[in-house]
């Protein structure tokens, strides 16, 4: 009965745990899969952006250099993924 998150915010580039392993776990669960992830990293490369979409992410954000960007970008991201986008219900 715990509340699902919804959508996740996951760090490619996150310590001990793989991203990968996360992600591949996350949306091979019936009870997760529907759950929107959201990538973001660091990293351009054309491998991690493919890789992640490979695994069923919903979108790759590569983080800005400067904090003030980066507050634009995690407010992008409310916006569209809590005002545009209709989700499944628990």
């Amino acid at each position: 009965d715990v509340p699902r998150p919804v959508p996740l915010l996951l760090d490619f580039k996150q310590p001990k745990r793989r991203a990968r392993e996360a992600l591949g776990e996350i949306k091979k669960a019936d009870y997760l899969k529907s759950i929107p992830v959201i990538i973001i990293s660091t990293s351009t490369d054309l491998k991690d952006i493919h890789s992640t979409y490979d695994l069923c992410a919903n979108c790759y954000i590569t983080k800005p250099n400067s904090f003030e960007k980066f507050i634009q970008v995690t407010q992008s991201i409310e916006n569209f993924w809590f005002n545009t986008v209709k989700l499944p219900q628990n």
